[in-house]
């Protein structure tokens, strides 16, 4: 884990950077270790910064390792914006079989299945124990229909957003990509997902759906963090831009010969737009500061208030003397018709307008007039504001270590903090 930051104003850009790296077990953090670079300088004396975060290697290579073979051949590029920067960057990684063998990415795409099989099979299990708990163990079906219910709901997850809206292909395949794949890896396929198969008695339609999945798994702009994962953020000036811009990406495996992307964040500094605060990976402090309130408890304030409001009715109404169930019915029809839900987001909505007018605006406003050495302080302080959360809980420090802070402007990039360059004397 990590804790990230873009500002820009129209002065400059401040990116901030801590040093952590996190071991997980089974996605629990259970160790970190600190002195990890997350933030580099990709063309010497260019204004674009490049940072990483989530997981710190990419098919068992630190991504630092990556970034310097990168650096040492890219014979200090000048590109026209950002995103031609991060373009640069991934078409050096596709097809480069020295940083990534063959034999890795063949393994590396078995393992993808196989931690695909645990997922399902997981999941599985839950939904055996939920049913089971709900309405009894003679209710639970039998093991190959909720492997297939496991199945569909990982289908759903990989087809299907969060809004049950279709999930974009990724564009940067060439064309007949899929069908390679397939072609490629069928003997992994078929070791992986054969044996899957044969271990439950599965339904045509799900069977269908099992062996789509080592496609969209590949092709799909689908970024499980339980899976490899890593984000990259681009952001400074490209060749004759006055406004700066963030462009973000997640990433995965390297699979058959192209590195697995789909862009995550773009972001421009305009005139209507004059402030970019824009945390990456941990960021409850500092959304906590611009919102005045923690998003944790925020969204579970929302949540209990729509869950209240029907037991307000029930009570309210059990409260009155001599109704009838008829009556009941008929009032709580009526005050359904009256659209609760609508007053309620208005209530919240007054809410949020009071978080912007006595939070976010004075928040947005200084940082738009900060200077730019003032810009790369707030930037480590807020990065800072996430790591001292830490310390005074309970919780696995897995933000903390030393800070790097680099400033950029269409002149250049400049180390604030960093261990290898002569730190700069930050002033209030």
């Amino acid at each position: 884990m990590t804790s990230e930051v873009v500002l820009m104003n129209n002065k400059a850009v401040a990116v901030a950077a801590d040093s952590v790296v996190t071991v997980a077990v089974d996605g629990v953090p259970r160790k970190t270790f600190t002195g990890v670079e997350k933030l580099f300088e990709i063309s010497k004396g260019r204004p674009i910064a490049m940072m990483i975060y989530a997981n710190a290697e990419i098919m068992g290579l630190p991504w630092k390792t990556v970034i310097n073979a990168y650096i040492s051949q890219a014979r200090n590029p000048k590109f026209s914006t950002v995103e031609d920067y991060a373009n640069d960057f991934f078409k050096f990684l596709d097809k480069n079989a020295k940083l990534f063998p063959e034999k890795l990415q063949r393994e590396q795409y078995e393992l993808m299945l196989k931690s695909m099989v645990h997922t399902i099979e997981s999941r599985a299990q839950a939904i055996r124990n939920l049913i089971a708990a709900n309405t009894g163990a003679g209710a639970v079906p039998d093991q190959g229909e909720l492997v297939g219910m496991a199945v569909g709901q990982i289908y759903d997850r990989i087809m299907l957003t969060d809004w049950d809206e279709p999930r974009d292909d990724l564009t940067h395949y060439p064309n007949g990509y899929a069908d390679s794949i397939r072609k490629k890896y069928a003997n992994e396929i078929e070791t992986v997902l054969g044996e899957f198969t044969r271990r439950h008695d599965l339904a045509e339609d799900v069977l269908a759906k099992v062996h789509e999945l080592p496609v969209i798994i590949a092709t799909k702009h689908y970024f499980p963090q339980g899976w490899p994962y890593s984000g990259i953020v681009f952001t400074g000036y490209g060749k004759g831009q006055h406004y700066p811009e963030i462009c973000s990406f997640e990433v995965s495996n390297v699979i058959g010969g192209f590195l697995k992307r789909g862009k995550h964040i773009f972001t421009q500094l305009t005139n209507e737009e004059p402030v970019v605060i824009q945390p990456f990976a941990q960021d409850r402090m500092i959304r906590t500061l611009l919102y005045g309130i923690d998003p944790d408890i925020e969204n579970l304030l929302i949540y209990k208030t729509f869950e209240l409001v029907p037991r307000l009715m029930d009570q309210i109404l059990g409260a009155i003397p001599g109704l009838t169930e008829e009556q009941v019915e008929h009032a709580i029809e009526a005050m359904q018709e009256e659209d609760l839900g609508e007053t309620i987001n208005d209530f919240f909505g007054t809410i949020f307008q009071h978080q912007a007018m006595y939070h976010m605006v004075p928040v947005y406003s200084a940082i738009q007039a900060l200077p730019e050495m003032d810009l790369a302080n707030t930037a480590e302080a807020l990065v800072n504001l996430n790591s001292f959360q830490q310390q005074v809980s309970l919780e696995i420090e897995t933000v903390g270590g030393d800070i790097d802070v680099a400033l950029l402007t269409p002149e250049g990039f400049t180390w604030v903090k960093h261990p290898k360059h002569k730190q700069k004397q930050i002033r209030s």
